[in-house]
């Protein structure tokens, strides 16, 4: 099937699991514009095309493993695994913090529902 390359295709038995689905195919097509916008600030770092595609595929991949992992250990772990006080990475996070991101990645999964919602079926990406 076309769609195998972006993950397992979710079939739904009622209208409330098809939204909720629906939204989450929102959110996985909200994803391909953060990847592209981590490549292009690569790029703008003289990262070539090809090794910033990788390093961007690759940070997904890892963060889909990890947080996906069997072992359940809450998110705030994972992020203390990664992330020391002072640091590069809590320096990009309040970079993020301070542009308002995290609510607007939150804000976006509510717009797409509320979007959804006043949609039949037949809408989609």
């Amino acid at each position: 099937m076309l769609l195998d390359v972006f993950g397992p295709v979710h079939f739904c038995g009622t209208q409330d699991e098809y939204r909720k689905t629906a939204v989450f195919g929102g959110l996985s097509g909200c994803l391909f514009h953060l990847a592209r916008n981590l490549d292009s600030g690569l790029r703008h770092l003289d990262i070539d095309a090809r090794a910033a595609r990788y390093l961007v595929a690759e940070a997904f991949r890892g963060v889909g493993s990890a947080y996906s992992s069997e072992s359940g250990m809450p998110v705030d772990d994972l992020i203390a695994g990664v992330a020391t006080k002072g640091g590069m990475t809590m320096e990009g996070w309040q970079h993020l913090l301070e542009q308002g991101n995290p609510e607007a990645w939150r804000g976006a999964l509510i717009r797409m529902a509320a979007f959804q919602s006043t949609r039949g079926r037949e809408s989609g990406g």
